[in-house]
């Protein structure tokens, strides 16, 4: 997990230019969800704010909600003074994952991700993280997650170190899955009452 990946600006079908993550090479996305709360302990310092999420075949990439707009200001941490805009969980990181869905309150999807070395948190081995939900359903999200997750889990463990080394900037980041592979993963999920925005399936070389 990381602190402010980088970011880039692409258009809308409408036209209308948007801050949104640049892709890492092999890498595929599968959707982005809007008003999205998350939130991230290191131990020592909590972050968290309302925004959107992308779920790829490489990762979670949050983005604070006025970091989506070109004119948009990153948030500074009361306590650190950093100033971030966006953070990083490569699947490949990610150590426990739990669904909740409460009686009352919205939905969420927590667990624990390895933090990277000079990924900008403060020297915690592994972080806390949660995504609530606070609009609409999660029959769309949340069954890609869940294959996607035992893809990684069933195929490509042994890949951690690499990961670890590409997402620090270190290495050549690591192709999770072919284009076929990543159509197998989504296909099949439209949840009417999940305002998850799905993507055609590319790859970004």
């Amino acid at each position: 997990m990381s602190i402010n990946p980088p970011l880039m600006e692409g258009q809308t079908a409408a036209g209308a230019t948007e801050v949104v993550p640049n892709p890492y090479p092999n890498e595929f996305f599968f959707l982005m969800r809007d008003n999205i709360d998350f939130q991230v302990t290191d131990g020592a310092n909590k972050y968290a704010a309302k925004g959107r999420c992308y779920m790829t075949s490489h990762r979670f990439c949050f983005q604070e909600k006025g970091m989506c707009k070109p004119s948009g200001r990153p948030l500074v941490h009361s306590k650190t003074g950093q100033p971030w805009a966006a953070l990083d969980i490569p699947l490949l990181l990610i150590s426990s994952h739990k669904f909740s869905q409460p009686i009352f309150g919205a939905n969420s999807l927590g667990g624990a991700a390895q933090a990277i070395p000079g990924g900008g948190f403060s020297g915690a081995h592994e972080l806390r993280w949660k995504l609530t939900f606070k609009n609409g359903g999660v029959g769309t999200f949340l069954p890609i997650f869940f294959r996607l997750m035992e893809y990684i889990r069933n195929h490509m463990s042994q890949q951690v170190g690499e990961a670890k080394e590409a997402a620090d900037g270190g290495g050549e980041e690591v192709g999770l899955l072919n284009p076929m592979q990543a159509r197998q993963i989504a296909e099949g999920y439209m949840d009417p009452n999940d305002p998850s925005h799905v993507y055609m399936i590319s790859g970004h070389k």
